[in-house]
């Protein structure tokens, strides 16, 4: 696992000083002659993407192509932080959905707009959703800018856009479980195209097409392992969405419950629960006005109804289900294999 941090941790290093150049260079701006405003929107956007984070999604992004082609090109890590640039443009738009106030234990974007122009919290999403497709238009740019065979970049970048059009979908999907009651099939498709194919399948298959490695076996086999190891972890950002410290997450533990979201975590405390329980928690989930009181309650049912260990039982066996396929994959060696088993035993014991 000590071989796994520091391997983590230097692709961490390499996409966060890459991403800082990005920034401090004129290509963040792509060529245009921006307003005094425009320049204040990339401000923000710079100072979110520089915030400290995991980069798993970069890294496996860079991971993939390196093991796969057998080289390091420099322009790798374009390709790590086009992945983070993406997912900065999903959370910008996720924090709006859930009218999130902290990310990586600091303000949102649209909560920077409405504290520092005093703006009504409508214009303010407006203009963090604006924000986060700058990010996407960024990214799309640099994966584009990637000096490798031009054939490859070409096949990336569509399943670049395929990927994460499916991720948007997922988003759709979740808004639609706030609104109706989604099946448990639902549910488990939401989670998949909202976090698989993001997180886990989109940064290793740009890799293995960037590395020449995009014939359709490998990227059918990359699907077996990604939607099972995205829908983990999924279920183990639920599980601190609740009962996590707010200091280790950067996000308050409570915004879910005040969202009314319909976890899977939810489901199994609603069908545990006793009846007076779950008229308490029905009573919480979805209430603006929650109390830190009333959530400590609720996270007493989840935990006492065993909803909550029932859920870590559940990623635990997806997690190993993604390993399986790991394992029977025939187009990683030895140490990518191992790389992928510790970054899931990672996945499902992190705290943030």
């Amino acid at each position: 696992m000590a071989d796994f941090s520091e391997t983590l941790a230097a692709y961490r290093q390499a996409i966060d000083k890459g991403m800082a150049k990005y920034f401090a260079s004129k290509d963040s701006g792509l060529g245009l002659a921006l307003g005094v405003y425009d320049k204040k929107a990339l401000a923000y956007l710079k100072e979110f993407s520089t915030r400290p984070g995991k980069r798993i999604r970069g890294a496996l992004a860079v991971f993939a192509y390196e093991t796969l082609s057998g080289k390091q090109n420099p322009d790798a890590i374009e390709l790590g932080i086009a992945v983070e640039l993406i997912q900065n443009y999903l959370l910008i738009v996720d924090d709006v959905m859930d009218s999130s106030a902290t990310r990586r234990g600091k303000p949102t974007i649209h909560k920077l707009f409405e504290k520092d122009y005093k703006t009504s919290e409508h214009e303010a999403n407006m203009l963090a959703i604006n924000v986060g497709l700058i990010a996407q238009h960024m990214a799309s740019y640099l994966l584009c800018s990637v000096d490798e065979n031009p054939r490859h970049v070409a096949d990336a970048m569509k399943l670049f856009q395929r990927n994460i059009a499916a991720t948007c979908y997922g988003q759709l999907d979740d808004l639609f479980n706030n609104i109706l009651t989604l099946s448990h099939d639902e549910l488990m498709h939401m989670y998949e195209y909202k976090n698989s194919y993001y997180t886990f399948i989109n940064p290793l298959q740009l890799g293995a097409v960037m590395a020449g490695r995009g014939n359709k076996k490998i990227l059918d086999q990359i699907v077996e392992i990604g939607l099972p190891a995205g829908v983990a972890f999924q279920l183990r950002d639920d599980l601190l969405g609740l009962l996590g410290e707010q200091q280790a997450t950067g996000k308050s533990n409570m915004d879910d419950m005040r969202e009314g979201k319909q976890t899977l975590l939810m489901r199994y405390t609603m069908e545990r629960a006793n009846q007076a329980e779950r008229k308490q928690v029905e009573s919480a989930l979805g209430d603006p006005n929650l109390t830190a009181k009333t959530h400590k309650q609720v996270q007493q049912i989840v935990v006492k109804s065993g909803a909550a260990e029932q859920l870590e039982k559940k990623t635990k066996k997806l997690c190993q289900q993604a390993k399986i396929q790991i394992a029977a994959a025939d187009f990683w060696d030895a140490n990518a294999k191992q790389f992928l088993d510790d970054l899931l035993d990672f996945v499902i014991n992190r705290k943030a």
